[in-house]
């Protein structure tokens, strides 16, 4: 059943809604695709590194990505496929020529001054928009060869860990002389990962959740 923010922006249609055409699609592992869009609706949009678009998807339900990029009325989008949830539904059938429909971009993370960016699978494509501002990102992530792969497409470098201590001890070793982190992607990995940068000495954390156990859509 769609969710009934994806029926709202469906009734409203073109007041709200900008289009996009899929230009290409890249499938750096199973668990990843990396779409380009292209159009006349991202030409007029102003965009920073952190900003967030939402996606009213084919099944009318609505989901929040982070443009890796955004000139000349093309960005790419990176996207994740986990689960059978609408977003994983929508990564695997994704196909050039397709139209996208979003609102967007609207802030969603303040990157300015920001040293240190931690999160997991989902935080990928902002540790992609982050790199042109000299922030470096820690991610814990459930499968280290996929999330690699995927990096290596975006062409970013980032410490890639698959286990909660291994990208503490990690946050541990980057949070040197860092004012300033994010954190960002699923909750429990926030919690942990707050407590790590501030015992580190972080003295500001910005906090962003994406994903929620038994939660869907929530940003």
């Amino acid at each position: 059943m769609a969710s009934g923010k994806g029926r709202l922006l469906g009734l409203l249609g073109g007041l709200v809604l900008a289009e996009a055409k899929v230009q290409a699609v890249g499938t750096p592992h199973p668990l990843y695709r990396r779409v380009v869009l292209e159009g006349e609706g991202l030409r007029t949009r102003s965009w920073q590194p952190g900003d967030k678009i939402q996606v009213l998807l084919p099944s009318n339900d609505v989901r929040t990505y982070t443009p890796i990029d955004w000139a000349e009325g093309r960005t790419t989008l990176l996207l994740h496929a986990h689960g059978s949830a609408p977003g994983a539904r929508w990564t695997e059938t994704v196909r050039p020529g397709d139209v996208v429909r979003f609102v967007g971009p609207q802030r969603s993370l303040r990157l300015g001054g920001v040293g240190l960016l931690t999160g997991d699978e989902t935080s990928l494509g902002v540790a992609a928009s982050a790199r042109r501002l000299g922030v470096h990102a820690v991610l814990r992530v459930a499968n280290v060869p996929a999330a690699e792969a995927a990096a290596r497409s975006l062409d970013v470098s980032v410490d890639l860990a698959g286990s909660d201590e291994e990208a503490a001890a990690l946050l541990r070793e980057r949070a040197a002389g860092v004012a300033t982190a994010v954190a960002c992607g699923g909750g429990a990995w926030i919690q942990r990962a707050r407590q790590v940068l501030r015992a580190a000495g972080v003295r500001e954390v910005r906090a962003k959740a994406y994903w929620i156990a038994g939660k869907t859509g929530i940003d």
